[in-house]
């Protein structure tokens, strides 16, 4: 018995030393049929919770209790107990944790290697559990790190000295910074959150573990490519294992992130004259263009471009209904002949049926926030995070929440068609509305602290979540748990489905 212990010892502590795995060699032991599916199951269950978790309860999974919970029944990784360390029966339970999760882990490598849209889905939801159990290290995480030989390098005195005169960019300015490729952190890049110079990203001893995640997430990578390659000999040779695998795959809900496909599910053959009542669950950038075009019968180039590919590709207008949808919107200021002559075409373009025959997709939000800026007072493109006054930005937000405030569907669509709108920034301005109520509610001042940050998908994503806060003022969840939107088609597909599933 002594030596059973002594041997799984070592074991845990040599090759399992943490409750954390990079999963740089497969597993040395051999998996029994029987297990081979219930190991895999255990994995799948946890992306699937992961997945579902940011694309339909729009939660930040690094922070749910459903994904924590989900990890402790499936794979759970206990931390070594040092005053345990002798109990066998403790050591182990520990040793077979960290065995069935480096398997699990290489089964699913083996059956996302081959399909693109498996792999995109593992990949993603693979890297976030390892960032919870990064997270979950806590003191032991220094350990793990060095662990890895990533080997960074640091700031010399001259780039520190660079560094500290900017000293008001940090909370609280360290010792030193490391120096990486700035590819390496393209999501401190994209936040602004990280100073760069000449290529090199100077960062933060407290935010290694975006480096860390990115070396896991290459590891990853590097092991689909490699079991993609010898998938077809170890499928000859195990061939029992196929139909497990087929088997398997119908238990991966990797279909579930294609938001975009699935378009409104509670709907069926969207029409033009339901654009009107779905109106409410558009995002505030198409919502105020659809305002606009209702106001004036007319839309600017940029504005029909973008509102025209959301209808079509957010909402799911057929190129038929689009076609009756602008042919009424520009009436009666544009006539039959007119509307033939100069815009039916770029209709069916958008759409494929013209030119280059191309199926265009719509604009995210960070086209629409740089592809075109709106520089006059009759364009009304753009991101209103971004683009609209601070003043103009309040009103508009305030009418915007208004709208949810009151539960009746068939509230006056025309309530605010009349008010005088200047767009001049280009913005929005709502005069009798601000003159009204002049409290800015505690969400919107939020709203107006990301937008000076230039956090503009935020701010927007915590508006949705704002208006999912069941009665309360602003949402029980903090902005660093929430998804991120980063397209109008998804706001609204999943503020629809919200309301018609709570109503």
């Amino acid at each position: 018995m002594n030596n059973i212990h002594s041997l799984n010892s070592i074991l845990l502590l040599e090759k399992y030393p943490y409750a954390i795995n990079f999963y740089c060699d497969p597993p040395d032991f051999e998996v029994e049929i029987e297990k081979f599916e219930d190991f895999a199951i255990k994995r799948i269950n946890i992306i699937n919770t992961i997945n579902n978790c940011k694309f339909k309860k729009q939660l930040n999974p690094l922070y749910d209790k459903s994904v924590e919970q989900c990890i402790k029944n499936n794979l759970p990784l206990d931390d070594v107990n040092d005053f345990n360390i002798f109990n066998t029966e403790y050591v182990q339970n520990i040793l077979t944790q960290r065995q069935i999760d480096n398997a699990s882990h290489y089964i699913l490598l083996l059956l996302c290697c081959d399909d693109s849209q498996m792999r995109n889905w593992f990949v993603k939801n693979e890297l976030i559990l390892f960032k919870i159990r990064l997270l979950n290290l806590k003191e032991k995480k220094e350990n793990f790190i060095k662990s890895l030989n990533l080997k960074l390098k640091r700031a010399n005195e001259q780039e520190y000295f660079e560094l500290s005169q900017k000293r008001s960019f940090y909370t609280n300015f360290p010792s030193f910074f490391f120096k990486v490729p700035f590819e390496i952190v393209t999501e401190l890049v994209k936040n602004r959150q990280i100073i760069i110079n000449k290529g090199f990203a100077f960062l933060h001893p407290d935010d290694i573990d975006h480096v860390v995640c990115y070396y896991f997430k290459k590891n990853l990578i590097s092991n689909l490519t490699l079991i993609e390659r010898s998938k077809k000999f170890m499928e000859e040779e195990f061939e029992y294992i196929i139909p497990l695998l087929n088997n398997l795959k119908g238990k991966c809900q990797y279909n579930s992130e294609s938001w975009r496909e699935n378009r409104l599910y509670n709907i069926n053959n969207v029409t033009h004259k339901d654009v009107e009542k779905l109106s409410k669950y558009f995002p505030p950038c198409m919502n105020f263009l659809f305002k606009k075009l209702k106001q004036n019968h007319h839309l600017k180039y940029s504005g029909r471009m973008e509102f025209g590919l959301f209808l079509k590709c957010g909402v799911g207008l057929s190129m038929s209904e689009s076609l009756l949808f602008w042919k009424k919107a520009f009436e009666p200021n544009i006539d039959e002949y007119l509307f033939q002559k100069n815009y039916a075409y770029n209709i069916r373009h958008n759409y494929g049926r013209e030119g280059s025959r191309i199926n265009y997709t719509s604009y995210n939000c960070h086209q629409i926030q740089t592809y075109s800026e709106p520089k006059y007072s009759d364009h009304y493109h753009g991101c209103p995070f971004k683009h609209f006054s601070q003043t103009n930005l309040i009103n508009y937000l305030k009418e915007y929440i208004d709208q949810y405030s009151n539960q009746d569907q068939n509230q006056d669509k025309n309530q605010n068609q009349n008010q005088n709108q200047d767009n001049g920034n280009p913005s929005y301005s709502s005069s009798s509305s601000s003159s009204a109520n002049n409290t800015v509610p505690h969400s919107i001042f939020k709203i107006l602290n990301m937008v000076n940050n230039r956090n503009y998908n935020q701010a927007c994503s915590y508006l949705f979540h704002c208006l999912h806060s069941k009665g309360q003022s602003s949402p029980t969840t903090d902005i660093d748990q929430m998804e991120i939107f980063d397209n109008p088609d998804k706001f609204f597909l999943y503020n629809y489905s919200y309301y018609s599933n709570n109503n």
